[in-house]
């Protein structure tokens, strides 16, 4: 299995050189929920999860995604308690991680 480089892997790894032009630490509120929708539009909505007809590969990519990060991270979960939703749990993630907390 390939090891994953991810962008905080990267910038722990930059930091102490040439600061950056651009601002990593700090997405944009408006940002953030063009992500969600981003993710809603690419993968599947929260209904696309939970229907039985149509979750199957919705539930896939988010389940490999958050279990990407789990690996990576080494963590049980990603934000609190172990859940089965993967789709929520990626979302409360994004947030936690980008220091902001999702009202849905």
């Amino acid at each position: 299995m390939a090891v994953v480089d991810l962008y905080s892997k990267r910038k722990r790894r930059a930091l102490g050189e040439t600061p950056d032009v651009f601002t990593y630490d700090e997405i944009p509120k408006h940002l953030r929920v063009q992500v969600l929708h981003i993710w809603d539009s690419a993968i599947g909505t929260q209904a696309d999860y939970v229907d039985r007809y149509r979750s199957s590969t919705t539930k896939r990519v988010y389940r490999l995604i958050v279990e990407t990060f789990r690996k990576e991270y080494g963590k049980l979960a990603l934000v609190g308690l172990y859940r089965e939703n993967f789709r929520e749990e990626l979302r409360e993630f994004f947030f936690e991680f980008c220091g902001y907390r999702s009202s849905n």
